[in-house]
């Protein structure tokens, strides 16, 4: 199975809401080839990434989505977030009628 950036950034444009932006990505491919992502991402508000779990939840790239840190960012950030939420998910960057090809992009 190979690991594609360019997909992965492709699946998530398509959840992620306005105002929110992805601060870091952790893939991580186990010996069965599973996928699950630790994402960072940086907002106004907590609602902001409940909506983005519950948009992963309903996609068909990202399952078993949850919280593992969030808080609240010091007032004087440079990117200008006000809090951070670290979000792990399970991966699957295809469809049954779509099969995996190709190398680490």
């Amino acid at each position: 199975k190979a690991f594609s950036w360019t997909r992965v950034f492709e699946d998530l444009e398509q959840v992620m809401p306005a105002h929110l932006r992805v601060v870091s990505i952790h893939p991580n491919v186990s010996g069965d080839n599973n996928v699950t992502i630790k994402l960072v991402v940086g907002g106004d508000s907590q609602v902001q990434a409940l909506d983005l779990i519950r948009k992963m939840e309903n996609s068909q790239h990202f399952k078993q989505t949850r919280i593992n840190r969030e808080g609240s960012v010091n007032d004087n950030s440079a990117d200008g977030d006000r809090v951070r939420v670290e979000i792990e998910t399970a991966y699957t960057p295809w469809t049954q009628a779509q099969p995996v090809s190709g190398g680490m992009n």
